[in-house]
């Protein structure tokens, strides 16, 4: 078992799920992701929610790379998971 240091929540947003929190020094704050973001895409699945979301972190990998699109940012982000 893994952990992916990135917190999200499910509340309050029309598209994607908002970015609660990311811990320094983890592939996420290292690829600039913030607290408050919302993820809208993860390689080419559209993330509606946290429901997406949390179904697309099931089916990865330790050392995974995965590009992440943000609402705020039009940049793709590719990090490995731990």
């Amino acid at each position: 078992m893994f952990k992916k240091w990135i917190k999200v929540g499910g509340g309050y947003e029309y598209e994607g799920t908002r970015i609660a929190g990311v811990e320094e020094g983890f592939p996420a704050a290292n690829a600039g992701m913030k607290a408050g973001m919302s993820i809208i895409m993860m390689d080419d699945v559209n993330i509606a929610g946290y429901k997406d979301f949390q179904n697309f972190m099931n089916h990865t990998t330790p050392g995974q790379k995965v590009e992440v699109r943000t609402k705020e940012k039009t940049c793709l982000y590719s990090y490995p998971l731990f």
